[in-house]
């Protein structure tokens, strides 16, 4: 009895250190970040190649969010959802057509130097990943110039040579602005039209 007691108080510490695996404590508040302002209640208008009009927008509040990695459970956090992601600054929960359950964060974006370059998925020998290509420029969306934007990059590769297929152009204090997307050699274009960023 002596020692199924031990057991049990061991397997009891086990499952609860399990739960506080963790870089923030409970009831962390995520704010949004200068280059994705996704403060709960905002709207992005856009327009595509084909005028086809879309709009992005944020959940009404933060949302309680916390997800299983593989040796722990994450506090709660309160985060904004944004396109459907929950937003951790520029982190999301990763997830993918192999992996239907998150178990780490990937960086949508990061503020750095230009030729940062980041993996964000790999699968039997391929590799994605992200790359900062430009930053500290401007650039001219639907006749409205917007200063200091970063511009990010989707690649895929094998790890060591990567191919570009997709640049996203995020500028401070207003977010996503436009969007290039190559596919089999044809470019397509998603561009702000409107915005409302509810601070």
């Amino acid at each position: 009895m002596f020692l199924m007691a031990i057991l049990g108080g061991i397997s009891c510490r086990k499952e609860e250190s399990k739960t506080h695996c963790t870089d923030w404590p409970a009831g962390t508040v995520f704010e949004p970040l200068p280059y994705l302002p996704a403060y709960p209640g905002s709207t992005w208008t856009y327009v595509d190649t084909n005028g086809v009009v879309t709009v992005q927008s944020t959940s009404e509040t933060y949302m309680p969010h916390q997800f299983d990695q593989s040796m722990c459970r994450t506090e709660l956090a309160w985060v904004p959802v944004w396109n459907g992601r929950y937003l951790y600054g520029y982190e999301t929960p990763r997830t993918s057509e192999y992996y239907t359950h998150p178990v780490d964060l990937t960086s949508l974006l990061v503020d750095a130097p230009v030729g940062y370059r980041w993996v964000t998925s790999y699968w039997q020998g391929n590799y994605w990943a992200r790359e900062v290509t430009a930053r500290d420029t401007s650039i001219v969306v639907q006749g409205t110039t917007y200063p200091d934007v970063l511009v990010i990059a989707e690649l895929s590769g094998n790890g060591s040579s990567y191919d570009a297929y997709e640049w996203s152009y995020y500028a401070r204090d207003v977010g996503l602005v436009r969007v290039d997307k190559l596919h089999y050699g044809v470019v397509t274009v998603l561009e702000l039209v409107d915005h409302h960023i509810n601070r």
